[in-house]
């Protein structure tokens, strides 16, 4: 198995954030705690199952582990992507 591409600490953003229906301890997790594109999370935790790297996201908590494939790392991004990233995570949501 090829190792993860991301490390414990590291600062990444999410650059597909279309998940599919997520279920955390059979409840879906509210909107809060799926990751968006824009915003900066930092790795806290990097495990694989299936043959897949999943990460723990500090500022979204332990409950889920999300497929690494969704994220890149901050410092390889160029910076006219991670200017439109930052900007959509300034844009209003609505329900």
């Amino acid at each position: 198995m090829r190792p993860s591409l991301f490390h414990v600490g590291q600062a990444v953003v999410c650059v597909d954030d279309n998940w599919p229906a997520v279920a955390v301890d059979n409840a879906r997790p509210r909107p809060a705690h799926i990751p968006r594109s824009g915003p900066v999370y930092h790795v806290e935790r990097v495990y694989s199952w299936e043959g897949t790297w999943y990460l723990h996201l500090k500022e979204l908590g332990p409950e889920c582990g999300w497929n690494e494939r969704a994220f890149a790392p901050v410092e390889l991004l160029p910076d006219e992507a991670l200017a439109q990233l930052l900007e959509e995570s300034l844009e209003p949501v609505t329900a």
